[in-house]
């Protein structure tokens, strides 16, 4: 499956001057650019109304992504938690937009007893991957290794895809293995 990115969001990618703008106007305290004059304050509100649909058009990227690779391989019996619900467990999978940007990740919480299941989409240097942990109410990790098509990464915590794809120069992702990595991931989740 190809995936193609939103126009704001493979400019952002793909142009560095038009990152570095975004990236500055996209700040999310109250601090205008240096230098600013009055006169150019209407030019500069334009500027920064785009570079908050740059954010909101990676907060739905991540998501799109996330349900293309993910939606059909939770694993049976778990069960989707609210956007609300999951906030107060872990603040940086709030799927507020700012927190996607600021996070590069959207993610999802799934409950089974007393387990708990994160399964998330990650767009960073350059490639995509999908990520999950899996871990007891007290937090404990109960995946360190063994999953198919995923590395743990010990200082987070986290097992991500190993052979995650980069971004084509034409805003295009090729998600067709990641979906076959989520799939070997509901199959041995299912299987423990």
């Amino acid at each position: 499956m190809i995936y193609h990115f939103r126009d704001s969001v493979r400019s952002y990618l793909h142009d560095r001057m038009i990152g570095a703008g975004v990236d500055l106007l996209a700040d999310t305290s109250s601090k205008l650019v240096p230098d600013l004059r009055w006169n150019e304050l209407p030019s500069y509100y334009e500027a920064w109304l785009a570079a908050q649909r740059v954010k909101g058009d990676w907060a739905l990227t991540l998501l799109e992504l996330w349900e293309a690779c993910w939606s059909d391989n939770v694993p049976a019996g778990w069960n989707a938690v609210d956007p609300d619900e999951q906030v107060p467990l872990n603040r940086n999978l709030n799927p507020h937009p700012n927190v996607c940007w600021e996070e590069n990740w959207f993610g999802r919480l799934f409950l089974q007893g007393a387990e708990r299941l994160w399964l998330c989409a990650d767009m960073e240097d350059n490639v995509f991957r999908v990520g999950l942990w899996l871990e007891d109410k007290r937090e404990k990790p109960l995946l360190t290794g063994n999953v198919p098509g995923m590395t743990y990464d010990r200082d987070a915590g986290i097992l991500w895809q190993t052979d995650p794809p980069p971004y084509a120069p034409d805003g295009s992702l090729d998600v067709g293995e990641t979906i076959g990595v989520c799939r070997a991931v509901r199959s041995f989740l299912e299987a423990r």
